[in-house]
């Protein structure tokens, strides 16, 4: 469980992450080190109020009966749909960038309303890790998105996937959404024209690294059901990429702004 940032009309509330097993009926349990947390270090008491985000799509008010370092323990008054998830559910797999610029990516992708992140080794990938290397990260990428779902008061916490290969992660892709693929030799189909032909809800977003695809990998993917795009005369960074494609989809689907 961790505490997030309070937005909406909970905000005088403390916010946390539980996992949906924490709440039971109307009662909800917490041990360990987050009941230590509660009780020591925020010193909450009985009869503070608090909201719990459980990650499945619930925002559950409760009421601390008792607080304990080593349990906390307590009744939910109220329970309602997630507030700050949006409407659109966007996959972004990412092909490892050089360096930390990973982390840039899960942050600020996380932020603006990124649903899941999947990392990807492909052909002109210069990151390349070792398997206890890329356990690691991967665990570091998952407590960014941890940080930064709470500091900007989503109601969820996205999924960081294991690393994988490109190959993989297109073919793993989610089928029934829109499937786009930004390729720099693509001329016709640009972001805004897919766009507007439709209405799907769930986006699935395949980025490059910094030597972009070679012409088999967007084959593959043509083939899985991606769409090449183009994102116009400028070359994007890829790690920056991303991010500007998942925030014009979410501003087109009112979403942002």
């Amino acid at each position: 469980m961790h505490e997030g940032s309070p937005p909406g009309s909970n905000k005088s509330l403390r916010r946390f992450f539980v996992s949906p097993e924490a709440i039971s009926g109307d009662a909800f349990t917490v041990s360990g080190s987050d009941a230590k947390h509660i009780a020591t270090v925020l010193r909450m008491n009985a009869g503070d109020r608090l909201l719990l985000l459980t990650g499945d799509g619930r925002e559950c008010v409760g009421v601390i009966a008792q607080a304990s370092r080593t349990e906390v323990t307590g009744t939910i008054i109220s329970t309602a749909p997630a507030a700050a998830e949006p409407a659109v559910e966007i996959e972004l797999i990412q092909c490892l960038p050089k360096g930390d610029k990973m982390d840039l990516v899960v942050q600020k992708c996380v932020e603006i309303g990124v649903s899941r992140i999947v990392p990807a080794i492909s052909q002109r990938s210069v990151a390349r890790l070792r398997e206890d290397q890329a356990q690691r990260k991967t665990a570091r990428w998952r407590r960014i998105a941890e940080e930064a779902s709470k500091q900007c008061g989503r109601s969820a916490i996205p999924e960081v996937a294991d690393l994988t290969t490109l190959a993989e992660a297109v073919s793993g892709a989610a089928g029934g959404g829109l499937k786009l693929i930004p390729f720099e030799l693509e001329s016709e189909r640009s972001l805004k024209s897919v766009l507007r032909e439709t209405a799907s809800k769930k986006v699935v977003l395949c980025i490059g690294p910094e030597g972009g695809f070679a012409k088999e990998e967007v084959d593959l993917a043509v083939s899985r059901g991606f769409i090449p795009i183009t994102l116009g005369r400028r070359i994007l960074r890829t790690e920056t990429a991303g991010l500007v494609v998942a925030a014009c989809i979410l501003y087109h689907m009112d979403e942002l702004g």
